[in-house]
């Protein structure tokens, strides 16, 4: 088994960001030890591969979305033919041992806020260190903790629509009481269920594996990363025919990464050049 398992490891293929993100710390510990402990006779130039073109795989649409969320949920379809009749019967049944809350969570979340999924896994009920929080008052989700510094990958708030407040606010209303019978319980304060997506209680630092069993029993393809959620909402969003800027805002993109990866698809892209 450990042999197989060697083997598989050696057979996947390294994405070139991977490739790219790792020639670049070997760049920076050459130049560490250059500057700190050298001078090296000759310092190696490390060359790195052009980064590829951005793509956007998505969910084609909100059935496959609908079935992804099932699937995180236990459920999947089972398909059979009647050797008789020739006729294909269908049926949808649950396995209740693979009923993932957290996985429906984040799929919920960034389904409808085109959130990074390390952004999704760090929001917290209440203002934080760590993360983000959704102010389900003012109905506004905060992507980053106060104090954290705006980097290149932006993380601007996100106003929530009804839909997802519902299921939002449901959730606080759960874990609040969740937490309240932990206390009453072991008779010292919770610090679980503090975290919007948790399990059992304590936060997830991974969703790999989770969204991987989700994809299993909705029958999608799993070259699906978490990601995607991210990629299907902006999509979204711009064929619905919202202004770019206003996509490129809500997103935490440029309107140059919007208009290069997805403004094909909105219903506003070259249509007075097209009737010109």
């Amino acid at each position: 088994m450990e042999h197989a398992k060697t083997e598989a490891k050696r057979s996947r293929t390294v994405s070139i960001g991977t490739v790219r993100r790792e020639l670049g710390v070997l760049s920076a510990a050459i130049n560490y030890w250059h500057k700190e402990h050298g001078p090296l006779d000759s310092v190696p130039v490390v060359t790195r591969p052009q980064p590829p073109e951005p793509k956007a795989d998505v969910v084609r649409n909100r059935s496959e979305m609908a079935r992804l969320l099932a699937g995180a949920l236990g459920w999947y379809e089972l398909r059979w033919t009647d050797l008789q009749t020739h006729k294909e019967h269908r049926q949808w049944r649950r396995d209740r041992e693979a009923i993932n809350r957290h996985t429906a969570r984040f799929i919920v979340i960034g389904r409808y806020t085109a959130n990074r999924p390390g952004a999704t896994l760090k929001l917290h009920w209440m203002a934080n260190t760590v993360g983000g929080w959704p102010d389900l008052e003012r109905e506004i989700m905060f992507r980053k903790s106060a104090d954290r510094a705006e980097t290149k990958k932006r993380q601007p708030s996100v106003r929530m629509g009804r839909a997802l407040l519902a299921h939002m606010r449901r959730w606080r209303a759960m874990d609040e009481r969740a937490r309240q019978e932990e206390t009453e319980r072991t008779g010292e304060p919770s610090n679980n269920f503090l975290a919007v997506v948790h399990r059992k209680g304590r936060p997830i630092k991974d969703i790999g594996k989770f969204f991987v069993t989700a994809l299993d029993y909705a029958g999608l393809s799993r070259t699906f990363t978490p990601h995607i959620l991210r990629h299907t909402r902006v999509t979204w969003w711009v064929e619905a025919g919202l202004p770019i800027e206003e996509v490129a805002d809500a997103a935490g993109m440029t309107t140059e990464m919007v208009e290069k990866v997805y403004w094909h698809r909105s219903p506003h892209f070259q249509k007075r050049a097209a009737e010109a």
